[in-house]
């Protein structure tokens, strides 16, 4: 049988074949959209796997990373300032700012230290990406069909989506969760709070949203309001410039990231703002109402087919960041999440595909969709849910790295 640290350490030797220097998501300034936040999204797989095993990054795969990035960078406005205007969705800078940041954080143990040149570009390339998602934010009243709802700021996902009304444009939750984390993650490792711009502050203006009772999904359970603690995808009332399918809407990254910035907020003091408390209701939240009967987390297709790939790696974004949460809790407690854990990285495994390949459905409990079903390269569909798997396994290793991985057993239904 084979132990979870085997099973990621394989998943990762996957991953590094499957991201081919980069070159899965060439070209990285291509029209096709989501492929350079993905891109940056594996990246930062990638580096939780190498920190968490405590590796130096022998493959190369932050100098493919920049290399990436620097191409990316020669097609646009050189000034990050002006980088909300090239039509590159904002939340990307996020994105691509978190993995930067903490491959800077650790780029001892990844080896980072003993290349200067190396080291300088992640930083100036982390920097670039807060000033380009700080340079987006729109301190305006966020448009609601409640006019008595009166929260100013917040940052467009994307800007030429504002006045164009493309679908999904205008202030959603996860364009804000990445700079709210990336400024977090920015003023505590490089010990400059600056990053924590009082005129840009995330955490106010999430309480701003959750005193108004607009940022978590409530069902209607028996004639019942039941307020869910799940992050919904853009506050209740924000027009999202698109179908009904996705109203209501709740998905599994959001969740992570909106943990993740909690317990950030924590770590760095911020008691009046967000923090422990949300991260255990949303993660208890999801453990019950986003799982199978055997804890395994379910996401359905998202709704509009042109963002399917934008939406598939959400659970693996939800496990890295309930990692952090149970190493808190380990403290706390007795580890009240690692059944979930295990069961997910377990499903990852078990469940993998013929040629090592991890599944966008961990648990296999739905066909596998056809690689055109993602509207997307082979080539990027296969690092992205690849890289969503591991991210579960690598959650794993810090309490079962050596004990074999089981059966998981047979899926039920969604919830509980």
């Amino acid at each position: 049988m084979t132990t979870f640290r085997e099973a990621a350490d394989a998943g990762y030797l996957k991953l590094v074949a499957l991201w081919d220097k980069g070159k899965a998501f060439n070209p990285p300034s291509d029209a096709g959209g989501g492929r350079f936040w993905m891109a940056g999204n594996t990246v930062q797989v990638a580096i939780d796997y190498l920190v968490q095993t405590q590796q130096n990054d022998n493959f190369g795969y932050m100098a493919d990373a920049i290399a990436f990035f620097a191409d990316w960078v020669k097609g646009n406005d050189p000034d990050p300032k002006n980088w909300k205007n090239n039509g590159t969705w904002v939340d990307d800078y996020g994105w691509w700012g978190i993995a930067l940041i903490k491959a800077y954080e650790n780029s001892s143990v990844l080896g980072y230290d003993k290349d200067p040149n190396l080291k300088g570009k992640i930083e100036k390339h982390v920097k670039d990406c807060w000033t380009a998602m700080h340079g987006a934010w729109d301190p305006s009243r966020v448009p609601n069909d409640d006019p008595k709802i009166n929260i100013v700021g917040g940052i467009n996902n994307s800007i030429q989506g504002v006045s164009d009304k493309v679908k999904l444009a205008g202030r959603n939750c996860v364009t804000n969760e990445v700079y709210w984390l990336l400024s977090l993650l920015m003023a505590r490792v490089m010990n400059d709070k600056s990053y924590l711009d009082p005129a840009t502050d995330e955490s106010a203006w999430f309480t701003a949203a959750i005193n108004a009772n607009i940022l978590s999904r409530v069902d209607i359970i028996n004639g019942q309001e039941d307020y869910t603690n799940l992050i919904l995808e853009r506050f209740k009332g924000v027009p999202n410039y698109t179908d009904p399918k996705v109203d209501n809407l709740v998905w599994t990254g959001d969740q992570g990231l909106f943990m993740g910035a909690s317990i950030e907020n924590v770590a760095q003091n911020r008691s009046d703002q967000p923090g422990l408390l949300a991260a255990y209701n949303i993660a208890d939240s999801v453990k019950q109402r986003m799982t199978l009967k055997n804890q395994v987390l379910h996401e359905e297709l998202f709704k509009i087919a042109d963002y399917r790939m934008d939406y598939a790696g959400g659970k693996g974004v939800f496990m890295r960041n309930l990692q952090v949460l149970n190493v808190i809790d380990h403290k706390e407690s007795n580890g009240q999440y690692d059944p979930i854990i295990k069961a997910n990285a377990s499903a990852v495994w078990n469940n993998r595909l013929p040629d090592q390949r991890f599944r966008y459905y961990w648990n296999a409990e739905l066909p596998e969709p056809d690689v055109a079903a993602w509207k997307y390269n082979k080539t990027i569909v296969d690092a992205v849910l690849h890289a969503s798997g591991l991210s579960a396994l690598t959650a794993a290793l810090p309490w079962f790295a050596d004990q074999q991985i089981q059966p998981v057993a047979v899926a039920g239904a969604v919830g509980g």
